[in-house]
């Protein structure tokens, strides 16, 4: 294989990735309007529910820690193979986290579904970087950054909503036992 078809193949495959990515922000926004009509209580339980539901404080833990892992690979110099296959996984954690969107609280669910497009991008951006193109790292690097805001104003907005904390780390249990302290 040449120089030449090496760098199509490559290219060929980050815009199956980035068309897979926009395909899952696309999907949430559309099913942002399905949200609400048949829940019931306050917006407050209704937000709680889903938050416990779905598992949202261990999705946002796994996400960061994706993202610190994938640094880690970097700044190591674990090389391509290393490199393509943490950012294969954050891909597919973001699409996870995606699928339990949307949200009773549209605000939240945009804010959400933004990270994860971000995630998503992130991890597409480096899985076809590589350790080679350091354009591609750093781009990974800023949207992982722009993520990370967006998931922590999520983490805001739910405690505004329900007056309670989120413990979003994926090694440890607050004291209650759950994922509000």
């Amino acid at each position: 294989m040449t120089y030449t078809d090496k760098r199509a193949f490559r290219e060929g495959r980050l815009a199956h990735l980035i068309v897979i990515v926009l395909s899952i922000a696309l999907g949430a926004f559309t099913l942002t309007s399905c949200a609400g009509a048949d829940e019931q209580g306050s917006p407050a339980h209704r937000v709680q529910t889903w938050v416990v539901g779905t598992g949202f404080a261990n999705s946002v833990g796994t996400l960061r820690a994706d993202s610190t892992r994938i640094e880690t690979v970097i700044n190591e110099h674990h090389g391509s193979s290393a490199i393509s296959t943490d950012c294969s996984v954050l891909v597919t954690d973001a699409s996870a986290a995606n699928d339990e969107l949307p949200t009773p609280d549209p605000k939240l669910t945009g804010l959400l579904s933004r990270a994860y497009a971000l995630e998503g991008s992130a991890g597409t951006k480096c899985y076809a970087a590589g350790a080679a193109n350091k354009s591609l790292l750093e781009q990974s690097a800023n949207d992982r950054s722009a993520a990370n805001k967006l998931l922590n104003d999520a983490v805001a907005r739910i405690v505004a909503i329900t007056g309670k904390t989120v413990s979003t780390t994926t090694t440890t249990q607050p004291s209650s036992g759950g994922i509000f302290g």
